[in-house]
């Protein structure tokens, strides 16, 4: 396993011991092997306007994902 999936995985894994129930990020367009390893690891792409009301968003994220924990 490579670096980023045992983060990612260790990621996932302390915030459902936290009672997390979902992850949610934004990135840009131009990251494509980003988004590529964000949907490969069971991210879903939704409208910017999915996101909960008080997430904090960076100004140049375009593109934006969740995943259910």
């Amino acid at each position: 396993m490579k670096i980023g999936k045992k983060i990612l995985n260790h990621v996932i894994q302390n915030a459902h011991d936290d009672g997390i129930k979902s992850i949610y990020l934004g990135t840009i367009d131009k990251f494509e092997a980003a988004q590529h390893f964000y949907r490969k690891n069971g991210f879903h792409r939704i409208p910017k306007e999915e996101f909960p009301k008080d997430f904090p968003l960076v100004k140049v994220d375009n593109i934006f994902y969740y995943k259910d924990i």
